[in-house]
């Protein structure tokens, strides 16, 4: 209008192509399923039992008489019963003594075939339980109660069944050296 200051309205940039916006959506989507997918393939590779080795701690899943589920934990874990003393990069279970238990991996996601030679993660004080699985043990770290194993020496740095007291159960381990006298709670 004449006579009137003022400004003359602004043009009006053109807003996105409906294309343009459905591209750009669509790479959104394939990052965040692609960071979903690394993220989920790295948690499962980072407790993976392939993932572990000496000095890692193991938490039995499950045991049946031809298979066990473990996974790789943290040893402070109250469910962390195992460590690992010594990984062979063979499935032959060939562990320096019976004390340790076995699992063997001879196939799987790359194919990899290991052993884990593992060894109780016990102090003065943990308790384990027994439980039969069939033709396999499965051994949990428990509360300390009637019909538990209870810790009752630890010795770092030596394998030698004379360190236990009468009464008590010597469990040995070569590699590394330690023992740990087991006696009932």
């Amino acid at each position: 209008m004449p006579g009137q200051g003022g400004f003359a309205p602004a043009p009006v940039a053109p807003g996105p192509q409906s294309g343009n916006k459905s591209k750009v959506i669509r790479i959104v989507a394939a990052v965040v399923v692609l960071v979903l997918i690394g993220g989920g393939f790295y948690l499962y590779n980072k407790t993976s039992p392939s993932a572990a080795g000496p000095g890692d701690c193991i938490k039995v899943n499950s045991v049946s008489t031809n298979n066990a589920s473990v996974d790789k934990i943290d040893c402070g874990s109250s469910e962390a019963a195992f460590k690992v003393a010594i990984k062979l990069d063979n499935a032959s279970g060939n562990c320096p003594n019976d004390n340790y238990i076995a699992y063997m991996q001879s196939g799987g996601r790359g194919n990899s075939k290991f052993t884990l030679c593992l060894a109780l993660n016990g102090k003065v004080g943990d308790c384990f339980k027994a439980e039969d699985a069939g033709l396999s043990t499965k051994v949990t770290k428990v509360a300390c109660s009637s019909g538990t194993l209870k810790v009752a020496k630890v010795n770092d740095g030596k394998a030698d069944e004379s360190l236990c007291d009468q009464g008590q159960e010597p469990v040995t381990y070569p590699t590394p050296p330690q023992t740990i006298c087991i006696e009932k709670a």
